[in-house]
């Protein structure tokens, strides 16, 4: 009879049941194979070890001892949480149940009636499509994860209403359906992982791939693989120590999750120690050299003597004043293991580091992205800049070539042109491609003014030496300097993992991700530059706690970039939240309005003698799809439009708001307020206001 009971236990959790299922109809237990007549399962076990309803829950552990599994509770939530982290969103078709007092862990095998009843199914069908019907309310998992998903369902409403019983922490917990469908049923922690034994029969039959039905299930995978029963050394790994993989890292931690975050190269990624923080300080050098030299305010100009050593040492005073931030300590604090070296996946849950196997149910890739070098003829022939060594410069040069017009070749070209280089940009398309061509305009149109040219057209070929390097661009003149800058984009940073050989789909621009930003390979996501998406540290971050979230809470989080904003720090800003006119108009047509107010016009501005610029918000109806902010401070103004694109504010609640006087954020009150005036100030209004004047003449 021991054996007997062992074999039901292992068939009903391979068709996706769980294994404390003991009075659902005898038909359906025939169907899948887990009874060989008509008499119930729950007879059988009784017959075996016992009558007594009240304590199923233990005589279950009992049953299944043979596995090994732990029963306590915290042994059932770690081993849901490494081989499952089911989706929460199945919860939208479990309250359903839930509110009606009903065991959603148990809906798979109600009876046809009372589905109809309580309104989760509209129609009848067999009792296999009804349990698939149900699979399909949890996101479609397979059918093991629906025991997974049980399990969780009962230990997180373990205290719910509607006749619920708790049969202790050790063992589970249990309750009962209203009559007339009396039912008693008790969770256990035999789930396994599916994905573990991906040939055997067990798992083809559990995952539809052989008709429900046959007794010929394997049960070796079964006992050899209990999931409680796997190992693993931490609860989560992350590869790199940038923006994304130290938030995902640190956020993982703080919940008291053991972490393993690894990063062969300096702390705090490309945005510390050469994005970032050393451009920032590079450009605010230059912002000081630049003033000095204008005569401004009734201020005479006085000719700056620009030190080269001593820029070089304020971008690196920037970088080490905040690197404790980013630090091997701090997250070591935090409770990281840190690993300082190279890593390489090995599996869907292992990783290879420093001579070591790290294994985890989820693995997290964030290690960011590197300068693309453009195949020119003669490039590797000639030494080079690109961010990763521009700001260990020992010079400052006499004349920088930049090849890209986008955000870091802009930015720099003003940078240096300021300080005293002389700066050539080619660029083969339009500059600052994904931003508005209105707004780049007035940016390009400063640079020139401050003496940086530039070239249309693509670098053929590049020859020369260290001070003396030519660049020949189509039809353009040969462009000679003495240096030469590529920022002609980025690459994922992620040849040297592994990925290839573990299934991990990628494409040209990096690891392809879902919204939950997972690889084709659930158990491992990709954050950051080096998956195929928007490369910027805010995104990286953003995602990283996204990612955090997901891990330690098991609560799906799904990337929005409705509302995704950048900024390009040159003199003036560009900013951008949203879709940019050209965007909106591709996306709906006639339908936008747009609403343009220049700083020419923001008293604040005028005052400062910098009325450059302007704020362009785009509408559909009222509801705001982006906003194109360009002039002084532009990034500083992007929140209010952030906040009314994802509808946690309005435009007419903006335009309503009390404004500090005077400050550039009143161009923000000024276009909420325009894109309103034409209802404010429309017919109806004045026509009421036309009575109200005549009623109050005619009363007074």
């Amino acid at each position: 009879m021991q054996h007997r009971i062992i074999q039901q236990v292992g068939r009903h959790a391979a068709v996706g049941i769980d294994v404390g299922e003991i009075q659902f109809p005898a038909g359906f237990q025939q169907t899948v194979g887990s009874a060989e007549n008509s008499r119930l399962v729950r007879h059988q076990i009784d017959d075996a070890i016992g009558h007594d309803d009240i304590e199923m829950a233990l005589r279950q552990v009992q049953c299944i001892q043979p596995f090994n599994i732990a029963f306590h509770e915290h042994d059932i939530r770690r081993c849901v949480a490494e081989f499952f982290t089911v989706p929460f969103d199945m919860l939208i078709g479990d309250r359903q149940l839930l509110r009606r007092g009903v065991d959603p862990g148990d809906a798979a095998v109600l009876p046809h009636q009372l589905r109809q009843n309580i309104g989760i199914l509209p129609t009848a069908g067999t009792q296999i499509q009804n349990m698939r019907a149900f699979d399909g309310l949890r996101c479609h998992q397979p059918a093991t994860v629906i025991a997974g998903a049980h399990i969780v369902m009962h230990i997180a409403h373990g205290r719910h209403d509607g006749g619920r019983r708790c049969f202790g922490g050790a063992a589970g917990i249990g309750f009962q359906v209203l009559r007339p469908f009396q039912h008693s049923a008790v969770i256990v922690a035999a789930v396994f992982d599916i994905h573990g034994v991906p040939d055997s029969p067990w798992i083809a039959s559990a995952i539809g791939q052989k008709p429900l039905g046959t007794n010929h299930f394997d049960m070796q995978p079964i006992l050899a693989t209990p999931a409680c029963k796997m190992k693993f050394t931490h609860d989560a790994i992350v590869i790199g120590g940038g923006a994304a993989g130290l938030t995902a890292a640190g956020g993982v931690a703080l919940f008291g999750l053991k972490v393993a975050l690894i990063e062969a190269a300096e702390m705090g990624g490309e945005c510390l120690n050469n994005g970032c923080v050393p451009s920032k300080a590079l450009l605010t050098a230059a912002r000081h050299a630049h003033g000095a030299g204008q005569e401004k305010y009734g201020i005479s100009p006085a000719r700056p003597a620009i030190s080269w050593p001593g820029v070089h040492r304020h971008i690196h005073d920037a970088i080490a004043q905040i690197a404790p931030h980013d630090s091997q300590e701090r997250f070591e604090e935090m409770g990281c293991e840190v690993i300082r070296d190279w890593a390489k996946i090995t599996g869907k849950h292992t990783v290879e580091v420093g001579g070591r196997v790290l294994s985890a149910p989820r693995i997290v890739i964030a290690t960011g992205s590197k300068p693309a070098i453009p195949p020119i003829d003669g490039v590797d022939s000639v030494p080079y800049l690109t961010n990763e060594n521009l700001f260990d410069l020992a010079e400052l040069p006499g004349h920088l070539v930049i090849i890209g017009g986008g955000v870091i070749g802009m930015e720099m070209a003003q940078a240096f042109r300021r300080l005293g280089s002389g700066v050539t940009v080619i660029n083969p398309g339009p500059l600052m491609g994904r931003d508005d061509p209105e707004a780049v305009e007035i940016v390009s149109a400063r640079l020139r003014s401050e003496g940086v040219q530039f070239i249309d057209g693509t670098a053929k070929r590049i020859s020369g030496q260290a001070g003396a390097i030519q660049v020949e661009v189509g039809n353009a003149p040969t462009v000679i300097g003495t240096h030469l800058l590529i920022a002609a984009g980025r690459k994922a940073n992620i040849e040297t993992l592994g990925l290839e050989a573990i299934g991990v789909e990628t494409g040209p621009n990096g690891i392809i991700v879902d919204a939950r930003r997972r690889s084709s390979v659930k158990s491992i996501y990709a954050i950051g530059d080096c998956r195929d998406g928007p490369r910027l540290t805010h995104v990286s971050g953003y995602e990283g706690s996204n990612v955090a979230l997901e891990i330690t809470l098991g609560i799906p989080a799904k990337v929005d970039w409705s509302a995704l904003p950048w900024c390009t720090y040159v003199e003036p800003e560009l900013a951008q939240v949203g879709l940019t006119e050209a965007d909106a108009r591709k996306q709906h047509g006639d339908a936008i309005t747009v609403v343009r107010e220049g700083f020419d016009h923001n008293e604040r501005a005028i005052a400062e003698g910098q009325t450059d610029g302007f704020l362009k918000i785009i509408l559909k109806g009222k509801k705001v799809l982006g906003a194109t902010i360009v002039g002084k401070h532009a990034g500083d103004l992007l929140l209010p439009w952030s906040q009314s694109i994802t509808g946690k504010s309005s435009t007419f609640a903006l335009g309503s708001a009390i404004i500090p006087y005077p400050t550039r954020s009143e161009i923000s009150k000024a276009a909420a307020f325009a894109a309103w005036e034409p209802t404010v100030f429309g017919a109806i209004p004045k026509k009421w206001a036309g009575l109200v004047a005549r009623l109050r003449r005619a009363f007074k």
